[in-house]
């Protein structure tokens, strides 16, 4: 059974949703605040984070950036705002997705589903792949440059590189990009694509991965 951290203060909406977690097959632990959150985090490493961040000590950014500089645990930002500023920002920080909390219910579970998928996709094959100065390893989830250094990668920005790998030479659209890595059952928009690309070719500079004009993106033989 998957453990679910929900990082939550409105106890109303935090017991109605953890109810349905619970329903559907999900242990659900819920945090009312920032500091709770951390130390719940480390003490039990649960396997899927819904965090709030209209908290009453800590910010939920921060919160994000803490976990987000110390483990891959999937994390998906719950926010009652629909503020693009917000959106982008968590996404750089890390965060797997970022929903509103007037979603169904089901929708919200669809997303946790997928994020657990592509978790769980990395304990599958022995694989390994070496591409512009970079050795990318599908099982440890590691990519080093060729001088040894670790790259550090959030599951959703490795998830695109080695799709981006996989399909070196391909021109790649946004919805096959979306599907591959969010998954069918999802709606995303450009700018989450858009956002995580801009930083995985930020920290692997030499990647030779360019935009196609009006398609998506393609990583070069």
């Amino acid at each position: 059974m998957d453990h679910i951290l929900f990082v939550e203060d409105e106890p109303v909406y935090g017991a109605t949703m953890s109810r349905y977690l619970g329903d559907a097959g999900y242990e659900v632990q819920i945090a009312a605040n920032g500091e709770d959150a951390l130390t719940i985090f480390l003490d039990d490493e649960p396997d899927v984070i819904l965090l709030d961040l209209g908290l009453p000590d800590i910010d939920g950014m921060e919160i994000c950036r803490q976990i987000r500089s110390n483990s891959d645990t999937p994390i998906i930002i719950l926010s009652a705002r629909d503020d693009s500023v917000d959106r982008v920002l968590g996404l750089e920080l890390g965060a797997d997705d970022f929903v509103d909390k007037r979603m169904a219910p089901r929708e919200l579970l669809a997303r946790i589903r997928a994020v657990t998928r592509r978790s769980g996709s990395r304990h599958s094959g022995n694989m390994s792949e070496e591409v512009d100065g970079y050795v990318i390893d599908r099982v440890a989830r590691q990519v080093r440059s060729h001088g040894g250094d670790i790259v550090e990668l959030t599951q959703i920005e490795f998830e695109l590189l080695w799709l981006f790998v996989s399909h070196r030479g391909e021109a790649l659209s946004r919805e096959q990009i979306f599907e591959a890595v969010w998954g069918s059952d999802l709606v995303g928009t450009s700018r989450t694509i858009d956002t995580h690309v801009r930083t995985v070719r930020k920290k692997l500079d030499s990647l030779r991965l360019t935009t196609v004009r009006s398609v998506g993106y393609r990583l070069e033989l």
